[in-house]
């Protein structure tokens, strides 16, 4: 069983805070949560999950987010970051007023396609069942507006137009101001940090996830219902149509799992390239 995160990214920019003050560089600071930057910590566990994927995304000495920095606090580690750049003005969230503006035009749109959010659970899965065979115009604005939400943080990190551009000469985007890597690195890290908490407590139940891409997570169950994961006792998934929720994207059979993987192949990462974006 295959499920995802509705607009995995796009979920978790709404609390990030964000500063347009000049980064100033520190030296041995003190981790403050509501402090936009970058920290150069080492976030490596004592006692990490064996079965899980890790919690930052990488070892040893390394330049993390604010929002990864929340969560190895969270995990009970003690941050001590050699320096840091870091915007020490005001900072608000700012993504918030474009989230709830898009957050409800999606609701809008599902809601013409017969999904609203005071279904119940089996009503919800047959029709998200059905959705492939609803209104086209409708299921392609609902697209619009999933590719405005989820591909907005890619135009934060934009590369030169040119692949061999960056050896040559500088290009014209880091002028622009809406050139932030460091907020996308910093809705990336919050939605990694989002998810791996998820996974943490449902694996207190004894489900562990065979493949993780993203969010795309896929788990061996023994019926195709998804409620089997949901309805454990510690899970924190919940089945819904607001970003953030999850959505049952494939059911497949044990052995074409372990095709995959005698093909050296993410078997949720096939299912995510094969499946509706929202």
């Amino acid at each position: 069983m295959c499920f995802a995160v509705n607009l995995h990214h796009f979920a978790d920019s709404n609390n990030i805070r964000v500063s347009d003050a000049p980064a100033e560089h520190v030296f041995h600071p003190a981790f403050d949560p509501k402090t936009p930057g970058s920290w150069l910590v080492d976030l490596s566990e004592n006692n990490p999950h064996p079965l899980l994927p890790p919690a930052f995304a990488s070892n040893g000495l390394a330049w993390h987010t604010t929002p990864a920095l929340a969560y190895a606090t969270l995990r009970g580690l003690r941050p001590q970051p050699v320096r840091a750049w870091l915007r020490l003005e005001k900072s608000n969230p700012y993504f918030d007023p474009w989230y709830k503006h898009v957050r409800l035009a999606r609701l809008a749109v599902l809601q013409s396609l017969g999904l609203t959010t005071d279904l119940d659970t089996p009503d919800l899965l047959t029709a998200l069942g059905d959705l492939p065979r609803a209104d086209r115009v409708q299921r392609a604005l609902l697209n619009a507006l999933d590719a405005t939400a989820q591909d907005a943080f890619t135009v934060l990190d934009q590369p030169p137009a040119q692949p061999d551009q960056a050896l040559l000469s500088s290009w014209p985007t880091p002028d622009d101001p809406t050139w932030r890597p460091d907020l996308r690195a910093a809705v990336t890290a919050n939605a990694r940090a989002n998810v791996h908490r998820k996974l943490s407590r449902t694996a207190r139940d004894g489900h562990i996830p065979l493949a993780v891409a993203d969010g795309h997570l896929l788990y061996a169950t023994h019926t195709p219902d998804l409620t089997e994961i949901t309805e454990a006792p510690s899970c924190e998934f919940r089945i819904g149509l607001s970003p953030g929720q999850i959505r049952p994207v494939a059911v497949r059979p044990m052995d074409w799992y372990q095709a995959q993987c005698t093909d050296n192949t993410n078997a949720a990462r096939t299912l995510k390239n094969s499946c509706a974006s929202w």
